[in-house]
């Protein structure tokens, strides 16, 4: 039996495709069909109101959009916003000048116990997440630094450097 030329170049042509076959869901729409052992095809789609990352059961806020998320451009503000500024610790006990875990937050500068930083510009993701770019120097390096903070129940700060949180969430101190 002969087939007609037009359908055995159609044929081939889907042969050679790249796409998955494509069969119908329960709701008779056309899904790609995956085989068994098929590795899962991750979603290049940013997600919007995703939760930033945990470590060592530290949950940060979700919020407006991850940094890598191109559709939601952040402000750009001027300083870092009154509402990070102040003196942060993991404890009250560790308030005191000089203690490890004590960060202090200016307008422009990000004070740690031995490094800080000069702040160059602030990207706004939501009232209550920041990201600061800035040069920061310390123990006789200098590096540009990114890190991003968070509001968490409006009274914690969380710090997040390179997608990953920074020890445990810090509390204002008086």
């Amino acid at each position: 039996m002969k087939l007609p030329l037009a359908f055995c170049f159609a044929l081939g042509l889907a042969a050679c495709s790249s796409e998955s076959p494509r069969v119908e869901d329960a709701k008779g729409e056309s899904v790609a069909e995956v085989a068994p052992d098929a590795p899962p095809v991750a979603d290049a789609t940013p997600v919007k109101d995703a939760t930033p990352p945990t470590k060592d059961g530290m949950t940060l806020p979700s919020d407006k959009a991850p940094p890598s998320n191109p559709k939601t451009p952040p402000d750009q503000l001027k300083s870092i916003p009154v509402a990070f500024q102040g003196t942060w610790a993991n404890s009250m006990a560790d308030c005191a000048p000089g203690m490890e875990t004590r960060l202090v937050i200016k307008p422009n500068e990000l004070q740690f116990l031995e490094s800080h930083g000069a702040i160059t510009r602030v990207d706004a993701y939501s009232p209550t997440h920041i990201q600061t770019f800035g040069k920061f120097e310390g123990e006789g390096e200098t590096w540009d630094g990114k890190p991003e903070f968070y509001l968490v129940n409006g009274k914690e700060l969380s710090m997040v450097v390179d997608g990953a949180p920074q020890g445990k969430n810090r509390v204002k101190c008086p």
